[in-house]
């Protein structure tokens, strides 16, 4: 479900994190952990966390998260479409779980 409310400056911040590590993980390691709070969450939790915010996605975060999908053009069209942080959520999710696959 959306939320109407503006997404979280350090939600942003997990998110964008969470899509910088990506690159250097690998399967055979549990997912990578980022800090809110002084909690940590795995990237797919920490998509969770902002799969309700409809906030437009920063480029920068758009542009390495859509680079990392060159080989999975259905997602990556899913996400050229729209640009939000909910859409990004689900994207990112999909290829962490293809990735473990």
């Amino acid at each position: 479900m959306a939320n109407d409310e503006p997404i979280p400056q350090k939600l942003r911040e997990a998110f964008d994190q969470a899509v910088s590590v990506y690159s250097n993980w690998t399967p055979l390691l549990p997912e990578r952990l980022i800090t809110i709070d002084d909690r940590f969450f795995t990237m797919s939790e920490v998509c969770g966390l902002v799969s309700k915010f409809r906030d437009a996605l920063p480029m920068p975060t758009f542009d390495r998260l859509s680079g990392y999908m060159a080989d999975h053009r259905q997602i990556r069209d899913k996400l050229e479409r729209d640009k939000t942080y909910s859409t990004a959520a689900d994207c990112f999710r999909k290829l962490i779980e293809r990735r473990k696959q």
